[in-house]
C-alpha cells in the first residue's frame, strides 16, 4: 500500500526526536504503534466482510436463489398495510371492544393472590 523504506523511517524518527524530544518519543511511538495496529485490524475487518458479502451475491447469482429473494421481498411490501400500527389504534378506541371492569383492580389483583395461596378457596363473585 505505502512504499516506505528504510530511509523514509528514519527521517520520521530523527524529526519525531527533535519535535517530541527523548523523553517522550518511547511512549509516542508506541502510541503510534498502537493506532495503526487497531487501523489495520478494523481495514482487514472490513476488507473481509465485503469480500464475504460479494461472496454470498454470486453464490445466490449462481443458484437462483436472488430471484426468490426479490419475489419474497416484493411480496411483503405489497402485503404489508400502510400504517401497521392502525388496526391496533382503531381497536383501542372503538368503545364496543371496551369492556368495563367487573371489579376494580385491586379487589381482582387480591382475589388471584388469595387463589394463588389457597387454590381450594371459595371464589367469591
Amino acid at each position: 500500500m505505502f512504499d516506505v523504506g528504510f530511509l523514509e523511517i528514519a527521517i520520521i524518527l530523527v524529526v519525531a526526536l527533535l519535535v517530541v524530544g527523548p523523553d517522550r518519543l518511547p511512549g509516542l511511538v508506541r502510541t503510534v504503534g498502537l493506532y495503526v495496529g487497531k487501523a489495520r485490524y478494523y481495514i482487514n475487518a472490513v476488507k473481509h466482510e465485503v469480500e464475504r458479502e460479494i461472496r454470498n451475491e454470486e453464490i445466490m447469482k449462481k443458484s437462483g436463489l436472488d430471484d426468490v429473494q426479490r419475489i419474497l421481498n416484493s411480496s411483503i411490501e405489497t402485503e404489508r398495510p400502510s400504517q401497521p400500527d392502525d388496526y391496533l389504534v382503531k381497536a383501542i378506541d372503538d368503545p364496543a371492544t371496551r369492556s368495563a371492569p367487573s371489579e376494580p383492580p385491586a379487589q381482582a389483583g387480591n382475589r388471584l393472590i388469595d387463589e394463588a395461596v389457597d387454590p381450594t378457596r371459595d371464589k367469591a363473585p
